[in-house]
């Protein structure tokens, strides 16, 4: 985790997510999903097990979700994006 400070104001933040396009993001999805599930089973001794709740805050196009899942997660994400909700 890294924590930025000071923080930028609320309406960046969240025009940046709005702003966020799809096609580019789509386009390394599978790579996305690869890279998160080689990193899920790399570190599973310190993660929960497999069958646990999971909740993606800033989503994206879901890639983590989807690799949460192959893991054996019960995955669900919220994206702000309207565009990588598409």
């Amino acid at each position: 985790m890294v924590y930025v400070s000071p923080r930028y104001e609320d309406a960046v933040i969240f025009g940046g997510y709005e702003d966020a396009g799809g096609d580019t993001h789509d386009s390394q999805y599978e790579s996305r999903v690869r890279t998160f599930y080689l990193s899920l089973k790399k570190h599973a001794r310190w993660l929960p097990a497999r069958g646990a709740r999971v909740l993606d805050i800033g989503c994206a196009g879901g890639s983590f979700i989807d690799a949460a899942k192959r893991f054996g997660y019960e995955a669900t994400g919220l994206e702000l994006s309207k565009e990588l909700v598409k």
